[in-house]
């Protein structure tokens, strides 16, 4: 496009006027004039190929005109219509005369780069026309991810400068283009082969060729880290973030817990429980407090000492009996049981040097519940402002079930928590139940009957060596003998029998006028048959 085109004669002798074209300005100085020729000729000027006049007039034959094409920024003149490539340049005008003007927009160089060489590459740029257009693409190397594009340049732009491939339009001059590139990320995931033996670190998500640790640490001093499933045994290791990776840590077990319990509170102590090398052969000791005796272990070994051998962890139970508990193991007239179908009233003597009494109730063997109780018969943990106005040495237990067996142990300790006396025995929440577990177990002739070895009532006999414990009215009879627990007597009804600890060993419906249990170790069983329950010494 012209801007200005300058027609211009020497001024000398002449005269200048200027007009302004549609098109832009144009300045024309006309000189030498020879105003007596009758002659007139049009000159017509253009730009590029199309026959865009932008200037027009009329002069005398002969006048010589200056002729100048000016470019917008981004093109450059290429020549006249008529072939002439000078400008400006100088006309005389003999006839009517049509000039157009070519223009062609300029070369630039578009250069193009990446961040870093080692990322990635992009299209080459090369020679572009102003306002041509080409489209560019970033290609990153593995382990890195296309991130955006910039461009420098006057006039220059993108289509996009977050979008792969884009568009690129040349501006005015030369320009860069940059396509950035970013580390790729990969997850690194870390595991324990056992959880239980340890505990590992290092997960996450990292940037590509970062370098990371990952760690195993063993839970304790039984265990030790081996490797991990590569084969490596660096602990904490380093690594080289390249691709998704998994790391399992691999623990062994080098040491093992012997945990011991009692299994009633301060009922003995032991000798043994601790830290041991895995395969050791440990020496176990249980030592019964005063008025206990040990029974049994929980795994069935009787044995006490005992050697045990180490293979992983372990952990037993001590069962000791409550020497004073099976010398009164039903304590008629002292603790008083008054049932209905779903509760139980509970009264009980106070024990001089008693600081504490605990009532556990079992149904089945297993524990229904344990209540704790001050030194003034009333339940622990509550503030009693005035304790004449709060009864003591009663409690109604709710929420049992209904025609439902249930043994009780009521303790007295003092303020050591030693155990300086003892009860248990047991009730029913079924119908026609007895109101008092000492109506309904041993009396003063069954003691009677136990210490001299006989048959109270003359029921029936009982074989040399056995225990006469019990017999009712319907001529049951139960007793012990070379291990064995024997009722006679209670055909069609059902049978139960206890250790000492509330533990049910062996429950059945008698078939046969003389049922015979199996019972170890010595000591002494309670039996229920029926309603009715009785306590056997076997030795």
């Amino acid at each position: 496009m012209i801007h200005l085109i300058y027609f211009s004669l020497p001024s000398e002798g002449g005269r200048e006027f200027r007009k302004i074209p549609r098109s832009g300005s144009k300045n024309f100085k006309i000189k030498n004039m020879n105003m007596n020729m009758k002659k007139i000729y049009t000159l017509l000027l253009g730009f590029g190929v199309a026959l865009n006049v932008v200037a027009q007039m009329q002069v005398f034959q002969g006048t010589e005109i200056n002729v100048k094409a000016t470019p917008k920024s981004g093109a450059h003149f290429v020549k006249w219509s008529d072939g002439n490539t000078e400008n400006p340049r100088v006309i005389t005008v003999l006839d009517n005369v049509n000039l157009v003007a070519e223009f062609d927009p300029n070369d630039y160089t578009l250069t193009t780069q990446v961040n870093y060489a080692d990322r990635g590459t992009v299209t080459y740029g090369g020679s572009i026309k102003y306002t041509f257009t080409k489209e560019l693409t970033a290609t990153p190397n593995y382990g890195y991810v296309f991130k955006n594009w910039t461009v420098s340049g006057t006039g220059s732009s993108l289509s996009s400068t977050t979008d792969n491939p884009t568009t690129f339009t040349m501006g005015i001059g030369n320009a860069t283009v940059t396509a950035n590139f970013d580390y790729d990320k990969f997850d690194i995931t870390v595991l324990a082969e056992y959880p239980q033996m340890g505990t590992v670190s290092g997960s996450g998500r990292y940037n590509y060729l970062s370098e990371q640790y990952v760690t195993a640490t063993p839970l304790d001093a039984r265990y030790r880290f081996v490797s991990w499933s590569d084969g490596n045994t660096e602990n904490p290791r380093s690594i080289t973030i390249t691709q998704d990776e998994t790391y399992t840590a691999i623990f062994e077990q080098t040491h093992a817990i012997l945990t011991v319990n009692p299994s009633e509170k301060n009922a003995g102590t032991f000798v043994g429980p601790g830290l041991y090398e895995v395969g050791e052969k440990v020496f176990l000791q249980a030592n019964p407090a005063p008025y206990y005796r040990f029974v049994k272990w929980s795994d069935g070994s009787t044995q006490n000492p005992r050697r045990i051998t180490m293979t992983g962890d372990i952990t037993l139970t001590a069962y000791f009996v409550d020497e004073l508990a099976e010398e009164s193991f039903v304590n008629p007239g002292q603790v008083l049981v008054e049932p209905d179908s779903t509760n139980a009233m509970f009264s009980w003597p106070q024990t001089e040097g008693s600081n504490s009494y605990s009532l556990e109730i079992k149904k089945d063997g297993v524990v229904f519940c344990t209540l704790e109780f001050n030194e003034y018969g009333q339940l622990a943990g509550i503030d009693f402002t005035t304790r004449a106005m709060t009864k003591g040495f009663q409690f109604k237990v709710t929420g049992l079930e209904e025609d439902s067996d249930y043994r009780f142990s009521l303790k007295a300790k003092d303020v050591s928590d030693n155990v300086i006396a003892s009860y248990a025995g047991d009730f029913s929440t079924r119908a026609g139940s007895g109101s008092s577990v000492g109506e309904s177990n041993l009396g003063e002739e069954d003691e009677e009957g136990e210490e001299g070895n006989d048959n109270p009532s003359g029921g029936g006999d009982v074989p040399e060596g056995g225990t006469a414990v019990s017999e009712n009215a319907h001529t049951v009879l139960v007793y012990g003998l070379d291990m064995h627990v024997i009722v006679q007597g209670a055909a069609a009804q059902t049978i139960s029998v206890y250790n000492v600890v509330g533990q049910l060993l062996e429950t059945r419906v008698a078939v046969s006028d003389k049922e015979v249990f199996d019972v170890y170790p010595e000591g002494v069983y309670i039996v229920n048959v029926g309603e009715s329950t009785y306590k056997v010494v076997v030795k």
